[in-house]
């Protein structure tokens, strides 16, 4: 591969990679509606109920008539007697209300929907563990919040009026492909290999730690949806891997256009096949010209 086309390839690259703190990928940032906190159950108890033993979980939802009726009288008495006691029912507890978790949801659901029917890819994820880190030491640097481990979901309801239920996307459960790469570039540092039926989150982030505390970083042990895409950092690694193949692909564009520029204008196409010695012509569909 000469300089021209090596330069080309990484001007490509460059364009699909995105390791600014606007991406989510790398400055993860909880916000209203894109991204919802979970506070319960932890870590490890959420991928193995979720990932490995494939349940299905529904968010948490406050007890009401339709529920329990027994129960919901007893606790209607103890709000007339102003002690109220808020019963929830569910398996994820959340940061937020459940009005506002319901709210943050239904976006969620909708939005991740609209771009696997247009884009034929899910942005929907459960980010496990966050690394907090700097890009230099200094208490001007602000502190940048990534996800590690990412985990594909979808969300599902019923109806109007009945909970969320969290079920897993037929995916593979990843690290982080986009901090993956920017620590490997700008730090030299290659983030260990997690194997989803085998390792534990726990064990994984404290693999991590000792990385991190060498930089004097952070691991933080939280769980969050929100929407992410790396769908351009997948066509930068197959763009990676596949570099031999463009290269040799751009050599028979060449040649290409230098017989074309050769030939009179009103060559026909059959014409220039044979001229060009081209064992197939894609446009007359046969395989010699």
């Amino acid at each position: 591969m000469n300089l021209t086309e090596n330069k080309k390839i990484e001007y490509w690259k460059s364009q699909l990679l995105d390791t600014g703190k606007r991406n989510k990928m790398i400055n993860y940032r909880e916000t209203t509606r894109a991204t919802l906190k979970i506070v319960a159950p932890g870590l490890d108890e959420l991928y193995a109920n979720y990932v490995q033993n494939e349940s299905e979980l529904t968010f948490q939802y406050p007890l009401d008539k339709n529920t329990d009726i027994r129960t919901y009288s007893v606790l209607r008495l103890f709000d007339k007697l102003s002690c109220p006691i808020n019963v929830f029912l569910g398996d994820i507890k959340v940061a937020t209300s459940f009005q506002e978790s319901k709210k943050t949801l239904k976006n969620l659901r909708n939005k991740s929907k609209l771009a696997l029917e247009e884009q034929g890819t899910n942005i929907l994820y459960l980010s496990l563990g966050f690394i907090e880190w700097q890009e230099n030491h200094g208490s001007r640097h602000t502190w940048i919040k990534s996800p590690l481990v990412l985990v594909p979901v979808s969300l599902t309801v019923e109806s109007l009026n009945a909970p969320f239920k969290l079920l897993r996307f037929d995916d593979d459960v990843v690290v982080n492909p986009t901090l993956q790469h920017l620590l490997s570039a700008d730090y030299g540092i290659e983030l260990p290999s997690f194997d989803p039926d085998k390792d534990t989150v726990e064990n994984y982030l404290q693999t991590l730690e000792e990385i991190a505390d060498k930089k004097g970083w952070r691991i933080i042990r939280e769980a969050s949806i929100g929407l992410l895409s790396f769908l351009k950092i997948n066509m930068y690694k197959d763009l990676e891997n596949n570099i031999e193949n463009i290269s040799n692909k751009l050599k028979y564009i060449k040649t290409f256009l230098k017989f074309k520029k050769m030939l009179p204008d009103n060559t026909n196409e059959e014409r220039f096949c044979i001229i060009a010695g081209a064992k197939s012509c894609c446009s007359c569909n046969r395989q010699k010209c």
